[in-house]
């Protein structure tokens, strides 16, 4: 701190530049934000990718020779599973985008604007869309688990004759 004089002989604090810890704190901070919004979003891609090349194994299965009608009952079903597990997996990238924005305009209104009320209302949005990833892993995840039971029930009573 830089303690000035000032006209009326009462000292003015003028607060010196940022010290080595808050520049390595701000520092770290920005790193970590990246790092989780990098992680959440190789995460729902992940999710995507394992519904959707699951859907696509589904149909070339259904290019062999001889099909048992068993498969052709319960592809649809498996099929639009992972459909859903495809469409969640869009959502959960698309609340990762959300919270990060939101977490953005807290610090904004934290650090810039001072602005306490706003930011408030910023942590407790991005706290929502961070809940709503969690709940759409857990569903992209959960779609891929049913529909493969689901197909491995089925291919399982078939006769490989």
């Amino acid at each position: 701190m830089v303690i000035v004089m000032a006209d009326d002989d009462s000292d003015v604090v003028i607060p010196e530049a940022e010290s080595a810890e808050d520049k390595f704190a701000a520092e770290r901070s920005h790193k970590a934000s990246a790092l989780a919004y990098d992680l959440c979003r190789v995460t729902a891609q992940a999710c995507l990718l394992i519904n959707g090349g699951a859907a696509t194994a589904v149909l070339a299965l259904l290019t062999k020779d001889k099909v048992d009608p068993a498969l052709y009952r319960t592809v649809p079903w498996c099929l639009g599973l992972y459909a859903v597990g495809v469409t969640v997996s869009a959502a959960m990238m698309f609340s990762t985008m959300m919270m990060a924005d939101h977490w953005n305009y807290f610090w904004y209104n934290v650090a810039y604007t001072r602005d306490r009320e706003n930011a408030e209302a910023a942590e407790a949005t991005a706290n929502r869309w961070h809940k709503g990833v969690y709940l759409l892993f857990a569903a992209a995840i959960f779609c891929f688990i049913i529909s493969s039971v689901i197909l491995a029930r089925a291919l399982s009573s078939i006769d490989p004759r």
